[in-house]
């Protein structure tokens, strides 16, 4: 029988998830709150059920097989009087549109869709809106005219593409002979790879034959867990559940310190590190507008890359490349914004070390008075890896407002335009240079030589052309840099801030030792701690295989 999978271990990570969301509003801290979002996204995720569609056409036998896999007959017998019926356990999302509902506990979790025939146009289009939230879609076919399935039109859309996977139920197999059998699985192979963009696997399926209706029920349930379906759902929340109780430590542990005996030197350096952290963040609005402005400033420099691979001339060569301008142009300009943006913050850092450096030096010695805490020589080359990962982050970043802005597709459609007319071009060149070779070979000289002019005269003209385009092609780079501009403005604003943070967080976690050696807990956090300590080791356990 097919089921939801997971279903211990999902209600086990539930509870341990709403644990972990209990333990910090116990907590009661600002930073907490917004690290509660992810977790509750991730949550709503596991919320809705996980949709198994069948279709196909008519007599193919999906309601026969889906209520064998389902292993209730009521399926089979229900007159299909709309485009789809969905079979539930109960509504948990809200929206019983088509409905039905079993009382059937393994239907729980499921939803089992059972369409009507989609040779109907009416009936595939509402069929197709269902796909992009079915992690499973199964395409049933009658053996005995597999090519005529309308299954085929339907899974060769767009919206089949979003689908979780897709699988091929091949019926009435039984009524073929051993020949034609066999012949089947190659057309079936081939029909595959003309008429679909992924290449699904068949089964032959009989509905009456429970051995084989066992052997495809299994089949569909690892489809389920799947990548993409709710192992991995399961795996985001656990990993952002494990991601909130660790940041949940890092606040009882800064709690800690401020409650320890001889509190008054650390809070000393902590505050320092603020007071660092506040100079910093006066010179984010400075840094952003330098990096904002390397939008506009690197724009030139596109623009001469653009003109030396469009070329000086007309060439036919040209014909073969101009499909990929686009994405050559993004990544162009994307890389030039990289080389200055990150040139500029690398000099940042750099100073920033230096100013680390120098504070470390004088914390040393008084960490060694204060409190007999060795801290050893700077860690330099360990804060230079960590900001050298943030600055990564951010050079990443500045692809996101390209993506947004369909630059690339934008361009793309700018260099296509001009393919027809160069296309034509070089035709009408091939044709003149064969006649005036023609003409040549029959004696017509002065003929050849008036044909040869035209082709000149029409290369000038095609050059021209070529000027044309790349001129607009600077122009729309020019005008889209301001577009740009201000759509990286807010971008780097948020970048900025969240690295200055992140790298002064970096420096200030270099004495998470020193913290740890001197702290004396007090009693009223041993309880929080512990239960840090319990959720963690619980929500470690891996998610496990169906």
């Amino acid at each position: 029988m097919l089921r939801r999978c997971y279903r211990v271990y999902e209600a086990k990570l539930r509870h341990r998830v709403q644990q972990a969301l209990e333990l910090c509003r116990v907590i009661d801290e600002e930073s907490l709150p917004p690290l509660t979002e992810p977790v509750l996204a991730a949550l709503s995720v596991l919320q809705h059920d996980r949709r198994v569609l069948f279709c196909g056409g008519a007599g193919s036998g999906k309601s026969s097989l889906l209520a064998a896999v389902a292993e209730c007959p009521v399926m089979a017998k229900r007159p299909l009087e709309t485009a789809y019926v969905c079979w539930r356990y109960r509504c948990d999302d809200g929206d019983a549109t088509a409905s039905c509902f079993l009382p059937e506990e393994s239907l729980e979790g499921l939803e089992l869709v059972d369409t009507g025939d989609c040779a109907l146009p009416e009936v595939a289009d509402t069929v197709a809106a269902l796909m992009p939230g079915a992690d499973v879609v199964v395409a049933v076919m009658d053996a005995r005219r597999v090519e005529e399935s309308p299954a085929w039109a339907l899974l060769a859309r767009p919206e089949a593409q979003q689908a979780g996977t897709l699988m091929l139920a091949l019926t009435h197999t039984d009524a073929l002979a051993a020949e034609e059998l066999l012949q089947l699985k190659s057309t079936v192979r081939e029909l595959c790879r003309t008429r679909m963009s992924k290449m699904p696997v068949a089964y032959d399926v009989s509905p009456t034959v429970p051995a084989v209706v066992e052997a495809f029920t299994s089949r569909v349930q690892d489809a389920l867990a799947a990548p993409g379906g709710l192992r991995d759902a399961l795996q985001a929340l656990r990993e952002q559940a494990i991601n909130l109780v660790y940041k949940a430590s890092d606040v009882l542990r800064g709690r800690a310190l401020i409650m320890q005996k001889d509190s008054g030197f650390l809070a000393g350096v902590e505050q320092e590190i603020e007071n660092f952290l506040a100079h910093q963040r006066r010179g984010v609005q400075g840094c952003c507008e330098h990096y904002t402005e390397a939008v506009q400033r690197v724009a030139p420099r596109l623009c001469r890359a653009l003109r030396r691979a469009y070329g000086w001339f007309y060439s036919p060569v040209l014909l073969v490349r101009l499909e990929h301008f686009g994405e050559a142009a993004e990544r162009c300009y994307t890389g030039l914004l990289q080389q200055e943006i990150g040139r500029h913050q690398q000099e940042n850092d750099r100073s920033f070390v230096l100013s680390c450096a120098g504070h470390w030096k004088s914390v040393r010695p008084r960490m060694k008075q204060a409190l007999g805490c060795e801290i050893g020589e700077f860690p330099e080359s360990a804060l230079s890896a960590e900001l050298e990962l943030l600055r990564r982050r951010l050079e990443n970043a500045l692809a996101r407002p390209f993506q947004e802005l369909k630059w690339r597709a934008r361009m793309g459609e700018l260099f296509r335009a001009s393919l027809p007319w160069r296309r034509m071009v070089l035709v009408l060149l091939c044709l003149l240079l064969l006649l005036a070779g023609v003409t040549g070979f029959l004696g017509q000289d002065s003929l050849a030589l008036v044909v040869l002019s035209v082709v000149g005269g029409l290369w000038l003209l095609a050059t021209l052309l070529h000027y044309r385009d790349v001129y607009a092609a600077c122009r729309c780079v020019r005008g889209g840099s301001e577009e740009l501009r201000e759509a990286m403005a807010p971008l780097l604003a948020e970048e900025v801030e969240a690295l200055v943070l992140s790298r002064v967080a970096a420096y200030r976690r270099l004495f998470a030792e020193p913290r740890q050696r001197v702290a004396d807990y007090e009693a009223s956090l041993t309880p929080l701690q512990s239960k840090c300590r319990q959720l963690l080791d619980q929500l470690r356990d891996p998610v496990p295989h169906t």
